[in-house]
C-alpha cells in the first residue's frame, strides 16, 4: 500500500499546478524531471510497479490517505488532467457519474457531450437537462456546440445537487 511518506519520498506536488515531479532517478527517468504520462482523459503515475492516477495521489499527498470507501476523487472542471488541488474534491460516485461529459456513445447521438444534440431544422445544438424528478428542461439553441454545453453545465450546478462540473 503507497502512504503519503513513500509517495513525498519519490515526487514533489505542485498544488498550484497539480503537477508531479520525480525526486529520484527512476530508471532511464533522471530527478527534477515531470512525472506522468496521459492516459484516457487522466494524468498516470508509475510507482513501485504500479499505476496510480494522479489525481488521487494528489488527495494522498495533500491529506495523507486515499478517500474512504465509496468516495472517489473528482475534477470540479471536469477535466481529468487538471490536477490543481483547487480542482478535486470528494465525492459520492453517484455524483461522480453524474459528471460525465459525454453519454455513452450510440448511432444516434449528435454531440461529444451530455445535454447536448444537434437539431437539424435548426442547424444549430440544442441543449436540454433533466431535473431529479424526470421534468426535461429545455435550455436553448446555440450556434456553437461548447455553448450548449455551458448552459447545461450551469442548468446542473443548480439542479443536481453536490455537482459543480
Amino acid at each position: 500500500m503507497l502512504t503519503q511518506e513513500r509517495l513525498k519520498e519519490l515526487l514533489s506536488y505542485d498544488p498550484d499546478t497539480g503537477i508531479f515531479v520525480w525526486r529520484v532517478r527512476k530508471a532511464n527517468i533522471r530527478a527534477g524531471t515531470i512525472a506522468g504520462t496521459y492516459f484516457i482523459g487522466y494524468i498516470s503515475i508509475g510507482i513501485d510497479k504500479k499505476r496510480f492516477l494522479a489525481h488521487r495521489l494528489a488527495f494522498l499527498y495533500m491529506n495523507g490517505s486515499f478517500p474512504e470507501k465509496g468516495f472517489v476523487v473528482d475534477h470540479y472542471d471536469g477535466n481529468g488532467s487538471n490536477n490543481k488541488f483547487s480542482n478535486l474534491r470528494i465525492v459520492t460516485y453517484q455524483i461522480n457519474n453524474q459528471n460525465k461529459k459525454s453519454a455513452n456513445k450510440t448511432k444516434n447521438r449528435t454531440s461529444q457531450f451530455l445535454g447536448v444534440a444537434w437539431h437539424s431544422r435548426n442547424k444549430k445544438w440544442q441543449a436540454h437537462i433533466t431535473d431529479k424528478h424526470g421534468k426535461i428542461h429545455y435550455l436553448g439553441i446555440f450556434k456553437e456546440e461548447e455553448d450548449a454545453r455551458q448552459a447545461y453545465i450551469k442548468a446542473k450546478r443548480i439542479l443536481h445537487e453536490g455537482n459543480t462540473l
